[in-house]
């Protein structure tokens, strides 16, 4: 996550429930449970653990995410951390030791046929 102010932060010990929505960055260190919509990033700790649908702008996980993740920006997944769910963002990145099970979905531009050498 950049140095932009954190909005909310879930510390180790607090398990949530519900739907959670708004604007800004929120870093998850316990549980969270339901759907989570953001106008902001969201970085999973590594002892977070995420079962939810989640809309963000971006998306850095190093502890679990169980639910779909739909990113305008991007998603990265650490080394050791997991997503079970299909992904759609414009920009992926998977480290080395680090777990998706599900599909990829990645939203780009293709270039123009003429562009392309025959």
């Amino acid at each position: 996550m950049s140095e932009k102010q954190i909005a909310g932060f879930f510390g180790a010990s607090l398990k949530v429930r519900g739907t959670l929505t708004g604007k800004g960055d929120l870093v998850v260190e316990g549980r969270l449970d339901g759907e989570m919509r953001t106008l902001g990033s969201l970085a999973i700790a590594q002892t977070g653990v995420v079962h939810a649908d989640v809309s963000v702008t971006t998306l850095d996980v190093n502890g679990a995410l169980v639910g779909d993740v739909q990113a305008t920006q991007a998603v990265r997944i650490a080394s050791g951390g997991r997503i079970d769910g299909d992904v759609r963002a414009a920009s992926i990145a998977i480290d080395d030791g680090a777990e998706l099970n599900g599909g990829i979905e990645m939203d780009f531009e293709m270039p123009d046929d003429e562009l392309i050498p025959s």
